[in-house]
């Protein structure tokens, strides 16, 4: 009896270890998922333009779709991505793409590779900044540096932060 009592306890214990680890692994997935449970409470729309892209869209329950103009090559193309956005993080994670307009290889136009850097990249991420003048920017690092100036109207989430105010002028 004192024998099945033992393994009893000893079989609570384990019990009691793989419960924790498992509600501290749903806790660790949950905060990073966060980003994108915030996000399917967008609404908003955007056009943006940096020295190679001009782009415009909409973000509407945790989806955004972008029109993508890229100025060298004349490339049109569409995107859809799940959108996530926490404090002054955005994430995008790329669900589909569609080609309006691809290159002409025998044509003459000067291919610049940094158009294609964004082809094949299923996760961004970028900060946002509000200059002091209202204009908003979203900076993205990887695989190249671009800075977006973004004229949004609408709310990223369901927690909607105001982008951080930074001395870009």
């Amino acid at each position: 009896m004192a024998n099945l009592k033992h393994h009893l306890k000893k079989s609570n214990r384990e019990y009691s270890v793989l419960v924790a680890l498992i509600i501290l692994g749903l806790l660790i997935f949950l905060w990073n998922i966060k980003p994108f449970i915030n996000g399917t409470g967008c609404k908003f729309k955007f056009n943006s333009e940096s020295e190679s892209l001009k782009s415009q869209g909409a973000c509407i329950d945790g989806i955004l779709t972008s029109v993508v103009h890229q100025k060298k090559s004349g490339r049109i193309y569409t995107k859809k991505y799940i959108w996530g956005y926490w404090g002054s993080d955005i994430f995008l994670y790329l669900i589909s793409e569609k080609w309006q307009r691809t290159i002409n290889s025998s044509s003459e136009i000067d291919i610049d590779l940094h158009d294609f850097e964004y082809d094949h990249i299923k996760l961004l991420s970028a900060k946002i900044f509000k200059s002091s003048d209202g204009k908003i920017y979203s900076v993205y690092d990887y695989p190249i540096d671009l800075i977006h100036e973004d004229n949004i109207i609408g709310k990223f989430g369901f927690i909607d932060y105001e982008p951080k105010f930074v001395g870009v002028e």
